[in-house]
């Protein structure tokens, strides 16, 4: 699957000029962070992710929404990247019961392929972590929109 054509624009989104309106900014919008998994996403490979949210933070998504993917979180310099929208409102789901097919999903076949690491594992050492040592995730479904809004 090729890189959507946006993806190749030289146009930037506005860097916040202060502390307050860089607060406001990303307070105003809904923002997942990709991070190590950023690469899946731009290519088009990744469609579910799964978060440690609490409730509160989980109830604020719901499918159909719009939202900014960074690819590190902002309060640490991370920058948008693309805008997701959710297929599904997310599902609390124990880590143990995650889907075959998620390893797709998950963005984990591009990983493989292209030798990414996630925080120094492998997609396979995430993968046996959820099933090994299981905790609730929130399970987030969503396609690619495009550029950063």
């Amino acid at each position: 699957m090729s890189r959507p054509a946006w993806l190749h624009s030289s146009v930037r989104p506005a860097t916040p000029t202060s502390f307050t309106s860089w607060a406001r900014a990303i307070l105003s919008v809904q923002y997942i962070s990709f991070a190590w998994t950023t690469p899946a996403l731009l290519a088009g490979r990744k469609t579910v992710t799964r978060r440690e949210w609490k409730d509160r933070h989980a109830s604020r998504f719901h499918k159909g929404d719009l939202v900014t993917a960074y690819d590190k979180n902002p309060r640490f310099g991370g920058r948008p990247v693309a805008t997701i929208q959710l297929t599904a409102d997310p599902v609390k789901e124990m880590s143990n019961e995650v889907r075959i097919r998620d390893w797709e999903d998950e963005g984990f076949v591009y990983l493989v392929e292209n030798s990414h690491l996630l925080n120094g594992k492998t997609p396979m050492g995430v993968w046996r972590d959820w099933i090994l040592d299981p905790r609730p995730l929130y399970v987030v479904r969503f396609q690619l929109d495009g550029p950063p809004k």
